[in-house]
Order: C-alpha cells, then sequence, then structure tokens
C-alpha cells in the first residue's frame, strides 16, 4: 500500500522493484536505477549527500520523503512541520545507511547465481497482467532487462550482506526468562523540595520514618495515599501495575525484581526522589502459559538483536567512511538530536538564507529558539511562518504558545482561535485548543468545545447512517433468502 501513495509521474516497474525488495531498500533499489540513468556528474552536482564520493541524488531523497510521509498519514499521524522535518532526517539517514550496506556487499563480493537472480526477477514479472505489459513498463521506466538483472544482483548481494549478520544471532533461554518476568510493584515517593543536599537529606529521612512505621505494623497502601508525592499512582496505594524489565529507571528496577512478594525494600534512591518499593506479585517464567508464549517471545528478541547488530554494523562502516550532507536544516536537525542547539541554530540561519520563503523551515528555527529561551526571536520566526503560510492550522497553533511563552496572553489566544477555525474538523488539535484556554479559565474555550460538539454531532450521524445502512442490508440480505 505504501508505494500505491507515490506520484503519479513514479514508473510503475520502480514501485515494484521498492516493493519486491521492503520499502527500507527503496532508494539503492528502484532510485537507484533512475539515477544510474543520468551521468555520474549530474547526479553528483544535484545530489543532497555523499557517501564515499558516492551520490544521493535529490529525486531520490525527495521520493523517499514523499512517500515517508504518506505513509505517516495512513498509520494516523497528523504533517505538520516538525513531523516533515524529522521524515527529511530519518530519509537521508536511512539513505545512507543502505548505501553503505551497498558498497559493503559489493566490497565483500558477495557470490549470486543466476538462479536466484531469475528467482526476484519471476516475482517481479508476476505483478504484471502478462509478459508484454512488464516489457513496455521495462521499456517505459529506460530500462533493459540486462540493466535490471545487475540491479537485483546487487539487492541480493544486500540481503545476503544482513542474512549473514542475521546468523551470527543467538538467543539464550536467560534471555527469554528475563523478558517474561515481570514484577507488580508499589512504592511511596518522597521528592526532595530542591537539589540541595540539606533537601535530599530531609526527603530521605521522611522516607526512612515511613520505612520504621510500617516496620511496626502500618499499612503500606494507607501510608502511601497519605504520604506518596507521585500523584498517578497514590490513590491506588502506589500500586504500578505488572511491568516487565527495561521500562523503570534503573535503580527502581533492580529493586523491585530483588524483592519477594510481600518484602519491603529500603530506601531507594532515583532521579524522581527517594522510594520505598513493596512487591505486589511477580509473574514467572514458568507454567503453561510461559510455554506458549515462549517461542513468539524468543522470535521478537532475536529480531531486536538483529536489529540493534545492524545498527552496530552500519555505524562501524560509517565510522570509516566520508559522508556529506549538503542540507542545512537536516544538519540542524541531527545538532538538535544532539542536543547541541547552539550550532543547530546557525545551520537553521543558513537554510534560511537560501530558502526565505520557507515557512516550516522557520518553524523549526523557532522551535531552537525557545530551547535556548529565546522566546522575542522565536515569536518573531513563527510571526513570519504564519505570515507566509497562513492556512496552517499548526502554525497558528505553535505561535499561540510562543506568545504564551512570552507572556502575551491576549495574542496568544488569538493565535490559538485562529488554529481552531482553521482546522474546524481536526478533534485531537480542537481538545487541545480547549484544554489550554480552559487551563487559562479564558471564556473562548466555549467557542472551540462548541466545534468539538460539531465534530461529534457529525460523527454520531455518520455512525448512525453507517449503522442503519447495514440494517438495510441485513434485512434485504434475509428477504432475499425468505423462500
Amino acid at each position: 500500500m505504501l508505494f500505491q501513495k507515490l506520484r503519479k509521474n513514479t514508473r510503475g516497474i520502480l514501485i515494484v522493484i521498492a516493493i519486491a525488495f521492503g520499502a527500507s531498500l527503496f532508494y539503492t533499489g528502484a532510485m537507484a536505477i533512475m539515477d544510474r540513468q543520468r551521468g555520474k556528474q549530474e547526479i553528483a552536482a544535484n545530489s543532497i549527500a555523499l557517501v564515499n564520493g558516492e551520490p544521493i541524488s535529490w529525486a531520490a531523497f525527495q521520493e523517499n520523503v514523499y512517500a515517508n510521509l504518506r505513509y505517516q498519514e495512513m498509520m494516523g499521524a497528523r504533517v505538520n512541520p516538525l513531523l516533515v522535518e524529522a521524515v527529511k532526517y530519518s530519509t537521508i539517514e536511512s539513505l545512507i545507511n543502505q548505501t553503505l550496506l551497498m558498497q559493503e556487499a559489493k566490497k565483500q563480493k558477495i557470490k549470486v547465481s543466476r538462479k536466484e537472480i531469475d528467482a526476484k526477477l519471476n516475482a517481479i514479472k508476476e505483478n504484471f497482467s502478462s509478459p508484454k505489459e512488464f516489457q513496455e513498463q521495462l521499456r517505459s521506466s529506460g530500462l533493459t532487462e540486462a540493466q535490471l538483472r545487475g540491479y537485483l544482483k546487487e539487492q541480493i548481494q544486500v540481503e545476503k550482506l544482513v542474512d549473514d549478520l542475521r546468523n551470527e544471532v543467538r538467543i539464550t533461554e536467560e534471555e527469554i526468562v528475563r523478558a517474561y518476568e515481570e514484577v507488580r510493584p508499589a512504592h511511596i515517593l518522597v521528592i526532595p523540595d530542591d537539589d540541595s543536599p540539606e533537601a535530599k537529606e530531609k526527603a530521605r529521612q521522611q522516607v526512612q520514618d515511613l520505612a520504621e512505621q510500617l516496620r511496626q505494623g502500618a499499612d503500606f497502601a494507607e501510608l502511601a495515599r497519605a504520604h506518596s508525592e507521585d500523584l498517578g499512582t497514590k490513590e491506588d496505594g502506589g500500586d504500578l501495575g505488572f511491568v516487565g524489565r527495561g521500562r523503570l529507571v534503573k535503580e527502581f528496577e533492580e529493586a523491585a525484581f530483588a524483592l519477594e512478594v510481600g518484602e519491603i525494600s529500603d530506601v531507594v534512591e532515583t532521579d524522581y526522589g527517594f522510594h520505598l518499593i513493596k512487591l505486589l506479585d511477580r509473574k514467572r517464567a514458568e507454567g503453561d502459559e510461559f510455554l506458549e508464549a515462549r517461542d513468539a517471545l524468543a522470535a521478537e528478541l532475536k529480531e531486536q538483536k538483529v536489529n540493534n547488530k545492524i545498527a552496530e554494523f552500519v555505524a562501524e562502516l560509517r565510522d570509516d567512511s566520508q559522508v556529506v550532507i549538503r542540507d542545512e536544516q537536516i544538519i540542524a536537525h541531527g545538532l538538535m538530536r544532539e542536543g547541541n542547539v547552539d550550532a543547530a541554530v546557525e545551520h537553521y540561519k543558513a537554510a534560511l538564507e537560501g530558502r526565505p520563503d520557507d515557512a516550516y523551515l522557520r518553524a523549526s528555527l523557532a522551535q531552537a529558539y525557545l530551547e535556548q529561551d529565546k522566546t522575542e526571536e522565536a515569536v518573531q520566526e513563527l510571526e513570519q511562518a504564519v505570515a507566509q503560510a497562513g492556512s496552517d492550522p499548526q502554525l497558528h497553533l505553535m505561535l499561540g504558545l510562543a506568545y504564551l511563552q512570552a507572556d502575551e496572553e491576549d495574542k496568544g489566544v488569538e493565535s490559538l482561535l485562529a488554529a481552531s477555525e482553521r482546522s474546524s474538523s481536526d478533534f485531537l488539535m480542537q481538545i487541545q485548543i480547549s484544554s489550554i484556554l480552559q487551563r487559562m479559565g479564558r471564556e473562548e474555550a466555549s467557542i472551540v468545545d462548541e466545534r468539538i460538539a460539531e465534530i461529534q454531532r457529525r460523527y454520531e450521524e455518520q455512525l448512525k447512517a453507517l449503522q442503519e445502512a447495514e440494517e438495510s442490508q441485513a434485512e434485504e440480505a434475509e428477504e432475499s433468502t425468505t423462500p
């Protein structure tokens, strides 16, 4: 389904090839063939990145970004400026990684038989109604069957390289047991007033006093309700429910899994504060339930380890490679992910010099400014972004939130209402805006609530119409079978 969403001018044979090898190989697949039909100098001059001197073309990049955004939409994501930039970043990273794998496969001279190429080619031909249609699509793509076979050989080499990595992965019984086991802890949390040693010692002493009360016979759940500062669990007596490994902070997890059912821990310190932990229950790796889940869990664990091994392998390849990215915005996004906000701002500015009319690029720069607590600069960029793309409700929402951060409440409310007006069918955005306005105590929340009610009314009407249609069809079917 993913590749059915590509632009109409994407050539059919290329889409089928991409599907045959999977979405993750799209660049080193179909788009690579497109690139080879152009001269090397042309591709290099119009490339977004170079990997050991090998170019990744803008055409390949744009097609992949388009496909990935369509996929995000199909998965229910709301496409907004920040998502677009994130998709661009993840796309170029994927293309670079796939290119590195292709280069390594060639370097290792992995052997591919004619029979293996024939099998892949036949699988592609099966997607066409006749050999004639296949040949027509091949010609319209500017390819010969010999070129296609050469490309398929390279792709099979990459598949074999990945398979070799997969075959090196082993899962132990201990790993399966650890992944299956869960504990059900309850806790009492006391948070220090600040980061000073005095505040921490005061909080620790409070927890120790509670521990003493427990030793004297006090009820853990009652103490949690009375004293715990974890607002999400205190009313349930501190009960966190069943959790597996990897879902709790390290210190808490180690303490919880070391307890026996009914046992209470010593004082445990985490970044959140100081805890007392009581183990309410434990799910052990034993019995029929474990045996039924074991094989599926082992397969899941192996897939995780395979993905990690591939990522480590590609990282090693990249460390030994020369990779140049020729897009300032993507470089900036990568720096933001690394926490290097100051450098990211400079690259965003450099990107804007070449694309001053890009409203979404301005929105990204504004987010970086907010990370630097430069609210005034962020507001200025978002005001320009809204002026350039005023129909986008997400930009109005971002501007409204920036105004509020700058203590310009009336302007913030005005922008939030503009976002609401431009997204009258977006239930989630209306809920978000209504919640903000209600927390501020603004009467304008009623305007947004009316839009929410209208969305709900339309939904109920559509649901009713659907139910009536289904009932009508059922009655017609029943009448048709009645003698």
